[in-house]
């Protein structure tokens, strides 16, 4: 299990570096990269989750600030004129 997870954190960190390379030379390339990270870090989500709610739980002042954030958008999304198109403007900004 710890040789998968390393092998896992190492793949992770090296989608990250190929994310940061090619960001600024091709975008498409840059999202191949990033969206492998991702799914990286999910995987590893997935086999170790508990340091994940100690960090949670040791950074409360994090926690609350993403928190706030998260409101604050779902609140500018409700009150908005287009709220078909806030969601999308929400998705391509935060989600992309």
């Amino acid at each position: 299990m710890d040789k998968r997870l390393g092998k896992i954190e190492q793949y992770g960190f090296w989608f990250m570096c190929g994310f940061a390379l090619f960001s600024s030379i091709s975008v498409a390339i840059g999202n191949i990269f990033l969206s492998l990270g991702i799914a990286a870090l999910l995987c590893r989500l997935y086999y170790k989750h508990d340091d994940l709610k100690n960090l949670l739980n040791r950074e409360k002042g994090l926690t609350y600030t993403f928190a706030f954030l998260l409101m604050a958008i779902v609140f500018s999304v409700i009150g908005s004129d287009e709220p078909v198109r806030s969601v999308r403007f929400f998705g391509d900004y935060y989600f992309y």
